[in-house]
This record gives C-alpha cells, structure tokens and sequence, in this order.
C-alpha cells in the first residue's frame, strides 16, 4: 500500500510539472501566435514588433541565470504558484496595451516572473525522482513545448478568425491559474508522502595538488551554453517568424498562417521520442547535438531553395528543422542537468543553460526580423543555416571529450547508487 502510494505521488509530480510549464508555455508563446495579428493592428515594424519577444526572452534568460543559483534555497512550492499567478496578470494586461511600445515592458516582466520555473522543476524532480522516473520525466517534459506552443497557436487562429487576438491573453491567463492552484495542493500532498531520493556523488579527479578539480565540468558546460545559443536562435526564431514568412510569400490570410504553423509543434514532439531512441545505441549527448545540428543545417539550405517554390515543401522543411531543434533542446536543456546530479545540483545546472537558451531566443527575436525587414527572407534562412553548421562542428569537436571525462563521472554515480539500492524502484 505504502509503495502505490509513493508510486502515485510521483505519477503526480510528473503530471503537475507538466501541466505548470505547458501552461506556461501558453502564457509566452501566445504573443508569438499572435504577432502577426499584432503588426497589422498596431501598424508596427516586424523588428519593433520582434522585440517584445525579445523583451520576454532577455528577462527570461537573466532570470534563469538568477534562480538557477537561488532554486535550492527558496520554498519551489510557493516560488511556483507565485511566478504562474503574477504571469497570469502580465498575460490579461497586454491586451490592454495599444502600442507594442507598452507591450514590451509587460513581456519582459512576465519573462522574469517564468524564470523562476524551469530550474524549480528540475530542482524539485531531481529530489524526488529516481534514475528510472528521471528518464519518463525527460521524455514527458520534452512535449511541454510543444503543447505548450501548439495550444496557444491554436487558440490564436481561432481568436484571430472570430472575436480578436486579444481574447487568446485572457484565455492563457485563466489556464495559468489553473495550473497555479493545482501546483500549490498537489506539492503539499506530495510533500507528505514520497520520500526524498538520496543521489550519490561521484569522484571528481584530482588535481595536481591532489584536490578535487571540476575543470572537465566547466569546459563541457562552456561548450553546452554555446550548442544552447544556438539552439534559442534557431528553435524560436522559426516558430516566432513562419507565420510571418508564409504570410508574405504566398498571400495568406492571416488566421491561416497561424495555423499551418501549428504543425511544428506537432513534428516537434517527436524530436524527443527520436534523441531517446538514438542515445540508446550513441550515449554521447554532445555527439547527438552536433548529428542534429549538421542535418538541420542542410535542411536550413534545403528551405533557402524550396520555401518560394511550394508551400507543402516549405511546411515540410521547417518542419523538419523544428523536429531537431527539439531534439537538441530536450537534450541540452532536460537530459544534460539531470546527469549531472551525480556532479553537483541539477536546478542550478538548468538555470544556467536555460540563461543561454534564451539568450539565442532574444538575439533571434529582433535580429530575424530587422533582417527579413531590410534584406528579405533569404538572409535569415542564410543566418539559420551557418549558425545550425557551425554549432553542429563545435559539437562534433567536443563529443570524445565528453566521452572519456564527462560520461564516466555521470555513469560513475549511478553505478554505485544502483549497487547501494537506497531507494526503492519499481
């Protein structure tokens, strides 16, 4: 009985941290959705317009770097339900705002007030979850995204076609809520009744002084932080701009470039199923970045050809480039901080390269469009490509580092947590 119970309180921590940041995920892609309803409201420049994502994506990424160093000392349960609620206000008020010159500043506080939930979600999973519910964990959070982007998308065509953009706020807003109070219940009850795990440190290698030395962890992590920045700019700058490009290239109404735009985040889901069945037979998530980040480079030039030429073939190729992105960004983002439990804390380690994340998202956000305003569609494509190419190189070049200093020091913990039996799986 004491075993179902346990095994219920993690099915529900899985569930509500799900739930928190797919909502979350409404409550900041919804401006994207919705932008190119937005520019023809207002009358706004796409680079005026780009930067209030820009807005979100900077305060957000600064807050990551912040929490991810505070998440282990502030209470997750109410950090949480606070950051949801205060997004849920900043979500009902844009609307209000009748210049994207308004808008921008409302983004960047509800960019800081989310900051504060991914790295308390992998904080608060990595004390509780074992190695087997930490791999179920990466997999289900891979799809908040995605979820996440495809509901606010669609609500946004929906919106868009009958009653107004402003309506798909209102509605990101109440689901906030929602996802705020069943946070703040079920964490209490979980609380009580699954005990923590205890993660079993590895050795560190010695130093010449004979002291422990993290140096292999910093040269990996400088090397992620860069495959993350990469990862930002590409990820959200195709989801933030298809809309626009479609739109443009081929005349379309507006609701309807909305929703073609939804089939990223349904091709995306798959990215994840897709990075977990290859890590299987190539344990080597650098390697698995640098394979994604080439393919998605050629695709990139494949779409440089082809998006003018047919609008299925452009829909297929971003889609495409979608599907690695997430791959790579389940990886870096999910996967790599929770291997490194074994080396330090997990929250801190997924502030920090959720910091770079975002910080590719902010860059891509204004820079895409100021370019698409003064050298048209192609030079974006160009950028997308050189960047994805010269990530996908840099990853290359690290993968037999990663190999033979970073992968022993993950496994090593696990290993020797597995020959102990502390905790009990099922």
């Amino acid at each position: 009985m004491e075993r179902n119970k346990s095994r219920g309180c993690v099915g529900l921590l899985l569930f509500l941290s799900w739930f928190v940041y797919t909502a979350a995920n409404v409550g900041r892609m919804d401006y994207s959705a919705s932008m190119v309803a937005v520019i023809e409201q207002t009358g706004s420049s796409k680079n005026a317009a780009g930067l209030v994502a820009s807005f979100f994506f900077f305060a957000y990424g600064a807050g990551q770097l912040v929490n991810g160093f505070l998440c282990h000392k502030y209470n997750t349960r109410f950090a949480v339900f606070g950051a949801l609620i205060l997004s849920a206000v900043m979500n009902v008020a844009l609307p209000l705002c009748d210049s994207v010159t308004y808008m921008k500043y409302i983004w960047l506080a509800n960019g800081a007030v989310q900051s504060v939930l991914w790295s308390s979600l992998v904080r608060l999973q990595s004390e509780y979850l074992n190695d087997g519910d930490v791999g179920q964990s990466i997999l289900l959070m891979s799809t908040t995204t995605a979820a996440g982007t495809f509901i606010a998308y669609g609500l946004s065509a929906l919106f868009v076609s009958f009653v107004g953009w402003q309506t798909t706020f209102y509605v990101a807003g109440g689901i906030l809520i929602a996802a705020a109070f069943c946070w703040l219940f079920g964490v209490g009850y979980i609380r009580k009744n699954l005990p923590r795990y205890e993660v079993k440190k590895s050795e560190l290698p010695l130093n010449e002084k004979g002291a422990a030395s993290k140096k292999p962890v910093y040269i990996a992590l400088a090397f992620i932080f860069v495959f993350a920045v990469a990862n930002g700019f590409i990820k959200d700058g195709v989801t933030t701009w298809m809309p626009n490009l479609l739109k443009e290239t081929y005349a379309l109404e507006t609701y309807f470039s909305i929703i073609i735009t939804l089939i990223l985040p349904l091709i995306s889901i798959s990215g994840a199923y897709i990075s977990k069945l290859i890590h299987k037979r190539f344990p080597n998530d650098v390697l698995l970045c640098g394979a994604f980040y080439l393919v998605s480079g050629g695709v990139l030039g494949l779409a440089l050809w082809l998006y003018t030429k047919s609008l299925a073939a452009a829909i297929v190729v971003f889609s495409l480039v979608a599907c690695f992105m997430a791959a790579i960004n389940n990886i870096v983002s999910s996967s790599v901080p929770f291997r490194l439990r074994t080396l330090g804390k997990s929250g801190m380690y997924a502030g920090l390269i959720n910091t770079f994340c975002y910080a590719g998202s902010a860059l891509s956000s204004f820079l895409m469009g100021a370019m698409a305003e003064s050298r048209g569609w192609d030079s974006v494509l160009i950028l997308l490509a050189a960047v994805s190419v010269a990530a996908g190189i840099a990853a290359g070049g690290l993968a037999p580092f990663w190999h033979k200093k970073i992968s022993p020091l993950i496994n090593e913990g696990r290993e020797e947590k597995i020959k102990e039996e502390k905790y009990e799986t099922v």
